[in-house]
């Protein structure tokens, strides 16, 4: 492929597009209120989401080395590629945000789960965490696709390709 980024010549021209402001933006944002939603609902879980922090001090402090954070990412690595599989058949049987809600009830059940099971069995804790793993990670696919309805609706109302 490498021969082909030098010497092909890109053959599709459009017209340039006008940047919009930010104050066009934020007016498009206003009429299309399932963008605003869902972009509000990233904001506030980006806020929230402490698990990555929390992990390194219970691996560090709890379980006793720094090397368990390898091992924790490393452990949620194949549930989270597993989940992106299964979230491809889950959405052919039920509607996308059944499969969004249910994945962060269950992202927030386990989270209670593993609070209340504690750190003292490592491999109980690190199997767990790769059980939410598994669960939530339904959650991130699906959300990600609530963008781009998201700008189809938008456009549908605006007539603005945003």
């Amino acid at each position: 492929m490498l021969p082909v980024g030098f010497k092909a010549q890109e053959r599709y021209t459009s017209a340039p597009e006008k940047e919009p402001s930010f104050k066009e933006m934020g007016r498009y944002l206003v009429k299309n209120k399932p963008l605003l939603i869902i972009s509000l609902a990233s904001i506030v879980a980006s806020l929230t989401a402490t698990s990555g922090t929390a992990g390194n001090y219970v691996a560090i402090y709890l379980l006793g080395s720094e090397d368990y954070i390898t091992y924790m990412a490393i452990l949620a690595v194949p549930p989270a590629f597993l989940s992106i599989l299964l979230t491809k058949f889950l959405l052919k049987k039920f509607d996308k945000f059944w499969v969004y809600i249910t994945s962060c009830v269950s992202n927030i059940i386990f989270g209670i789960i593993i609070f209340y099971t504690g750190y003292e069995n490592i491999p109980l804790y690190l199997t767990m965490c790769a059980i939410k793993t598994l669960f939530g990670s339904a959650g991130a696919v699906t959300g990600a696709m609530f963008i781009a309805d998201c700008a189809e609706y938008g456009h549908y109302v605006t007539g603005q390709r945003n």
